[in-house]
C-alpha cells in the first residue's frame, strides 16, 4: 500500500512561489535597503555601526505609521510611496535635536563682535534690512540665540526690517520651538544671567522666551534634501547669514554637497555660511571663501573664487558695501516684452535687490495689468520689503484676477495669521484646501517653487488641525 506524503511548508520542497515567507529579504539586507531609502528621501546616513539606533527608531515609529512591528515597518517603507506626513513621522524619530542656547560660543562671539556690527553699519544708511536663517533649527535654541544677539546690537530694532527664519524637517521639534519654553538643560554652558534677562519663569520651573524675542523668529518645515530653495515664496532667498550647524554631518557626502550648493545660492553676495567645526571640510564651493577667525572658520560668498583660507584677526573688516545697483533701464533698453521684465524682477528679488525687483515688476504690470502671476510676484516682493499693507492689497488684487490662485490664498492666510486675524487666516487656508481637492496630488503648483498639490494639502491640513494658522 502506497501513500503520498505532502511536503511541509518551509522545507524547501514546495516551489518558492508557494512560500512567500521565504522570499522576504533577510534582516540585514532589509535594513540596508531601508538605509538606502532614507538616504534618498531624507538625506540621512546610517552606516552599519548605527543600524541598532535605526532599528530602535523604526520600531518606535511603527505604531504611528500603522505598522505592527519593526519588520512590518521596514517592509512598508519599501513597498509603497510615503506621504509627506509619514515622512515627517519618520523624521521625528530619526533626527537628533540635541542643542542648547549659544552652542559653540566662538561662532556667536564672531557674530557679535564683527559680522553683525559690520552688516548693521552697512545697512543703517540704506535698507535697514537683515535676513538670517537657522537651517536645521531643532527645538529653536539657536534661532532664539540669534534673536537675542540682534536685540543687544540694535537698540532701534523696531525701525529695522529683520527676518529670522528657522526651519527643520522634524515637526515635533518645530512645535517645541514655536512654543519657546525650555528647561534648565537648554541653558547649560550659557551666560549666567541669560534666563533672568530674556526669559520668564513659569510656575513649573521652565523658562519661556520673552514675547518680543519670540516675535522675531518664524518657524517652518523644510527638507534640506528634497525641497526647492532658494525661493522668494518660502523666504529662503537673499540671506545675509545662514547657520547650518551639526546637520550635514548626518548626510551622505553627495547629499551634503548638494545642500551646500543650494545654501550658497540662498546667500547674497558677501553673505556668510556658518557650519560646525566638524563640517568645515565638507564645504568645497569655489564661491565660498573660508575665513579663519578665533576659534572658528566661517565662509563668505564671493564674486570671485579664492581657494585659499584667509586668516582674519578680530575685529573683522568686512568688504565695503557693494555699489548700489544701477537704475532700472529706460527705453530704448527695455526688454522686448513684459515677461522678460517679470523675469528680471524675480532674478533681482532672489538676489536680494528688492528695490530693483520692485521697479522691474511695476514695469511688467504697467505693460499687462491683468496678469495674476505678476501681481502675485509684486505681492511677494512687497512682503520682503516689509510693506504688509501694500502686499495684502496686491494679494487681493491677484485673487480678483484669478480666484483660483492657490499661492495667493496661502500667502494671504499666513499674512492674516501674523496680523492676528485667525478667522480670515482660516478662511484662506480652507480656500486652499478646496482648490487643492480638485487637483491631482502630484500636480506641481504654479508659483509654488516645486511643491505638489498633495504635499501642500497635507501642510495646510496640519495647520488647521493644530489650530495654529501661521
Amino acid at each position: 500500500m502506497s501513500s503520498t506524503i505532502k511536503p511541509k511548508a518551509g522545507t524547501g520542497l514546495l516551489p518558492a512561489a508557494e512560500q512567500p515567507w521565504l522570499m522576504a529579504p533577510p534582516p540585514d539586507d532589509l535594513l540596508a535597503r531601508c538605509c538606502a531609502f532614507l538616504t534618498r528621501r531624507l538625506g540621512l546616513r546610517f552606516p552599519p555601526e548605527r543600524w541598532p539606533d535605526l532599528e530602535r527608531a523604526l520600531a518606535a515609529a511603527a505604531p504611528e505609521l500603522g505598522c505592527s512591528d519593526l519588520r512590518d515597518c521596514q517592509l512598508r517603507l519599501l513597498s509603497a510611496p510615503l506621504s509627506h506626513g509619514q515622512l515627517e513621522i519618520l523624521a521625528s524619530h530619526l533626527t537628533i535635536g540635541e542643542t542648547y542656547f549659544f552652542r559653540e560660543p566662538a561662532a556667536f562671539a564672531v557674530l557679535r563682535q564683527c559680522i553683525l556690527p559690520a552688516l548693521i553699519k552697512q545697512r543703517r544708511t540704506a535698507s535697514r534690512r537683515l535676513r538670517l536663517w537657522s537651517a536645521g533649527c531643532a527645538s529653536g535654541e539657536e534661532a532664539y540665540s540669534i534673536a537675542i544677539e540682534l536685540t543687544r546690537l540694535l537698540p532701534d530694532l523696531a525701525e529695522w526690517n529683520v527676518s529670522i527664519l528657522a526651519t527643520d524637517i522634524n515637526p515635533r521639534f518645530l512645535a517645541k520651538a514655536a512654543r519657546g519654553i525650555y528647561e534648565d538643560w537648554s541653558f547649560r554652558d550659557g551666560e549666567t544671567d541669560l534666563k533672568e534677562s530674556h526669559f520668564s519663569r513659569g510656575a513649573d520651573g521652565r523658562h519661556a522666551i520673552l514675547p518680543h524675542l519670540k516675535a522675531l523668529v518664524s518657524f517652518d518645515h523644510l527638507n534640506l534634501v528634497d525641497d526647492s530653495y532658494p525661493a522668494i515664496d518660502t523666504g529662503t532667498n537673499a540671506m545675509d547669514i545662514i547657520f547650518c550647524r551639526n546637520v550635514m554631518m548626518y548626510f551622505q557626502p553627495e547629499r551634503a554637497a548638494a545642500v551646500i550648493e543650494k545654501l550658497s545660492r540662498c546667500l547674497v553676495e558677501g553673505g556668510w555660511l556658518v557650519v560646525s567645526p566638524v563640517e568645515v571640510p565638507m564645504v568645497k564651493r569655489p564661491e565660498l571663501q573660508a575665513f579663519r577667525l578665533p576659534g572658528t572658520i566661517l565662509f563668505q560668498k564671493q564674486r570671485l573664487a579664492t581657494p585659499l583660507v584667509a586668516t582674519v584677526p578680530l575685529p573683522l573688516a568686512l568688504p565695503t558695501a557693494s555699489p548700489a545697483p544701477p537704475a532700472v533701464p529706460t527705453a530704448p533698453h527695455l526688454p522686448p516684452d513684459a515677461a522678460a521684465m517679470a523675469g528680471l524682477a524675480r532674478a533681482a528679488a532672489n538676489n536680494g535687490q528688492l528695490e530693483e525687483a520692485l521697479a522691474w515688476c511695476r514695469q511688467a504690470l504697467d505693460h499687462d495689468k491683468l496678469n495674476p502671476a505678476w501681481s502675485y510676484l509684486h505681492a511677494t516682493i512687497l512682503l520682503e520689503l516689509g510693506d504688509t499693507v501694500a502686499a495684502a492689497g496686491a494679494l487681493r488684487r491677484t485673487l480678483y484676477l484669478d480666484h483660483h490662485c492657490v499661492m495667493a490664498h496661502l500667502t494671504l492666510g499666513h499674512l492674516m495669521a501674523r496680523q492676528e486675524k485667525p478667522a480670515a487666516a482660516r478662511r484662506h487656508f480652507r480656500n486652499v484646501q478646496e482648490l487643492l481637492a480638485a487637483m491631482p496630488p502630484e500636480q506641481l503648483l504654479t508659483e509654488g517653487e516645486g511643491i505638489s498639490a498633495g504635499r501642500l494639502g497635507e501642510i495646510v491640513a496640519a495647520l488647521l488641525a493644530e489650530g495654529v494658522p501661521a
